[in-house]
């Protein structure tokens, strides 16, 4: 196994592997972040900026949703409002789990990794995407 998949999981479930390395080819972090922040209401002015807990206003390239708990757990909790139920697992695996319970639920994310925070900060990007999706369905 070379050094880009050290740490790398597979999972029944449709649970999707991921390492630092690949995120960050396939992702871009500071578009996921802008969306994430985009999910607890911010606005976009001419600094796009967004209110951080008690911190100061911030423009975009400083969002850090996918390095601090403290900022990731506020989108979980804004997905959560949405009637999504978040699992989150630290044991047999790291990882984070989303799922639209309705009366066919729906697995909107599903990610494990060695990284608990980036499985999150992935799923919370799928969430985000579905809820946005969804949004738009719901105004059509």
């Amino acid at each position: 196994m070379s050094t880009k998949d050290e740490g790398l999981t597979s999972s029944p479930n449709n649970t999707k592997p991921c390492v630092v390395c690949s995120c960050l080819l396939n992702r871009d972090i500071e578009s996921c972040n802008k969306m994430l922040a985009d999910l607890l209401g911010a606005k976009q002015g001419d600094a796009w900026q967004v209110y951080n807990g008690l911190r100061d206003y911030y423009d975009a390239k400083y969002l850090n949703f996918h390095t601090d708990y403290n900022s990731l757990m506020k989108v979980v909790e804004k997905i959560e409002l949405y009637g999504c139920i978040v699992e989150i697992w630290l044991s047999v695996g790291k990882g984070c789990k989303i799922i639209m319970p309705n009366n066919n639920p729906v697995v909107i994310a599903n990610y494990e990794n060695n990284n608990l925070i980036e499985a999150i900060w992935m799923a919370c990007i799928d969430a985000a995407e579905y809820i946005f999706e969804n949004k738009k369905t719901d105004n059509d």
